[in-house]
């Protein structure tokens, strides 16, 4: 190791063991982060990213304290993506967000990743707005500009699978439906948005549920049962929308080419510092669902929360501390309703255990976008059970906070001496 990588591990090194005293973030967003300057060190070392990339982010971690989010901001595949980098510093400089770019880790990847400070994201949100609406809307079809004037602002956005993006634009020109498709901000999440009135909202869910019945009426009986599967229309905010450009610092690297992740690959038998050591436990650990993490996860709309018995959907099936011995990193419990064929598999650290509740429980985080990983009769899934967060949601009790508190507050009021009617005179 020469003596300038040296340094730069040295550098990072400081900064994970320092992170625990001077970051107040929360364990899992530390430990995100520590592995991302880890392969940012590993990525200068292999002279796949340039050696700036160490100071950069070094001193945009100082600056926001740890506490930042990673976006994809696509660009058109016209541009160069030097050209990319220097418009999208421009939209950022001038809404006064503090960022950093990080390194391209994929050439095929017509998209720019910039980390926001977190206190930023709502300036971001609007400059990524006008971004989207000055750089990615084609001007071949009717735009999102344009639909936005026509109605006077009350749009609604829509997303459906990809395969059904063309069947739902001819539907939508046939039933006189004014829309516009809107730019694909993840290509590679199976799903296309569009834009149409409000007032059409009703007509587009039609064309939606006809398109469903249409593939069942057609299907051959061998795959008929697939094809019920298709998941709903799903309707998104302007933020949902945005924020499907969201990654973590996991989806950034994991985006990386296989030939970056090969040559990375190499400095993974290096033996483990004390921070990771460190990690490694966290990831272990199920924490109390008054930790601040719980709390942070229950704040992301991108995440819906369940409640999970422990005695009937952990203790009950063997199979579940089974898995466990197996994956020690990840909770498994039955899904309800399946006599025990489901088991549903999540990172401990979306799983927290609840200490004052009547009965021992859980409660824990699922994607509502992203396909819930499952093992199905004792063999992984693949995804394909449920096909977003939202959807294995509806098997689960929906944890209801209120109803809890209202219970705790019946029980104080039952506890608490009742007074003697005055007497009537």
């Amino acid at each position: 190791m020469s003596e300038y990588s040296n340094s730069i591990y040295a550098d990072y090194g400081k900064i994970a063991r320092g992170m625990r005293m001077y970051f107040k973030i929360s364990q899992p967003a530390m430990y995100a982060t520590i592995k991302l300057i880890q392969f940012i060190a590993r990525g200068v070392k292999a002279k796949f990213f340039d050696k700036d990339i160490t100071e950069n982010f070094t001193k945009f971690l100082k600056e926001t304290g740890g506490d930042y989010s990673i976006f994809r901001v696509p660009f058109k595949e016209s541009d160069t993506r030097e050209a990319a980098i220097g418009n999208i510093k421009n939209y950022l400089d001038k809404a006064g967000v503090k960022y950093c770019i990080l390194e391209s880790v994929n050439d095929e990847d017509k998209a720019v990743h910039v980390s926001i400070a977190r206190k930023d994201e709502q300036k971001f949100n609007v400059m990524f707005t006008d971004y989207i609406k000055a750089n990615l809307t084609s001007d071949k079809e009717l735009n999102s500009n344009d639909l936005i004037n026509l109605t006077n602002g009350k749009t609604t956005i829509v997303s459906v699978p990809d395969a059904a993006l063309d069947v739902m634009k001819n539907a939508l020109t046939e039933t006189k439906v004014n829309f516009a498709e809107l730019a694909d901000l993840i290509p590679d999440d199976g799903e296309k948005q569009l834009r149409v009135a409000t007032a059409d909202l009703n007509t587009t869910k039609q064309c939606y549920e006809s398109y469903k019945h249409s593939l069942i009426k057609n299907a051959s009986s061998d795959v008929t049962e697939s094809v019920t599967n298709v998941p709903d229309m799903k309707i998104y905010s302007e933020d949902d929308y945005l924020n499907t450009a969201r990654r973590s610092p996991d989806e950034y690297m994991e985006s990386a080419s296989d030939e970056i992740k090969a040559q990375i690959a190499e400095f993974e038998q290096l033996e483990a510092t004390e921070a990771e050591k460190a990690m490694q436990k966290w990831d272990m650990e199920i924490q109390d669902s008054k930790n601040v993490n719980c709390q942070a996860l229950r704040g992301n709309m991108a995440f819906s929360e369940i409640s999970i018995d422990k005695e009937t959907l952990v203790d009950r099936n063997n199979i579940n501390a089974q898995l466990e011995q197996r994956f020690p990193n990840f909770f498994f419990c039955t899904v309800p309703g399946t006599k025990g064929e489901q088991t549903l598999m999540l990172p401990k650290n979306q799983v927290f255990a609840v200490n004052d509740a009547d009965k021992a429980r859980y409660i824990a985080f699922v994607n509502n976008q992203k396909p819930a990983k499952l093992w199905v009769k004792g063999e992984p899934d693949g995804g394909t059970t449920y096909k977003t967060g939202k959807e294995l949601f509806e098997k689960f009790d929906k944890h209801d906070n209120n109803a809890e508190l209202t219970r705790n507050i019946s029980k104080a009021l039952e506890a608490a001496p009742v007074p003697k009617a005055a007497p009537v005179k």
